[in-house]
């Protein structure tokens, strides 16, 4: 009986412990484009801790080009946006003075501009050691997922008719 007690407890405080972790969370949304128009590339936060800044290096393809704008979503509370070159990436720092953190508790945190080119096809985009700061400045990122963004062709897909049959009846008269 006491080894039941036991087993009970311990089963207790480890389903506990999983119920608290808080999840905090970044996402790259995937997206389609059409080639030659400007994607907004979608950078999604859940956060169930107070996340008062982030920082990630962005890997993205040879067939987008960084088009300079990026604008913090209306869930940033004064925050400040610095964007670098970082070798073959590019480096995204928010951050709080005052460290007052991101409205809500999920949605899109970041939008980046790129304009493509006429590469059609399937591309990776991805989170590159991705941090989320707390008040203490402690990393409280509990996972991320990259996305994959979408180049269309432009031209319309045909595809080929049905035939079509028309049945007359033969008996009737005018």
């Amino acid at each position: 009986m006491l080894r039941l007690r036991k087993l009970i407890g311990l089963f207790l405080l480890v389903g506990a412990t999983v119920f608290v972790r808080a999840e905090n969370t970044l996402s790259i949304a995937d997206t389609t484009v059409i080639a030659g128009d400007t994607v907004w590339v979608r950078i999604d936060l859940t956060n169930q801790g107070e996340a008062v800044g982030f920082q990630f290096d962005l890997a993205y393809p040879s067939a987008i080009n960084y088009a300079g704008v990026s604008v913090l979503s209306n869930r940033s509370n004064g925050h400040e946006l610095e964007v670098s070159e970082n070798g073959p990436y590019l480096r995204f720092l928010a951050y709080n003075l005052g460290l007052q953190g991101f409205s809500g508790s999920e949605g899109t945190i970041l939008s980046i501009g790129f304009t493509t080119e006429a590469d059609y096809g399937s591309y990776s985009i991805a989170l590159v050691n991705p941090v989320i700061g707390d008040v203490n400045s402690d990393n409280i990122l509990t996972s991320y997922d990259n996305g994959t963004l979408i180049i269309a062709s432009p031209e319309p897909q045909l595809s080929p008719f049905s035939l079509v049959t028309i049945n007359e009846d033969s008996t009737l008269m005018i």
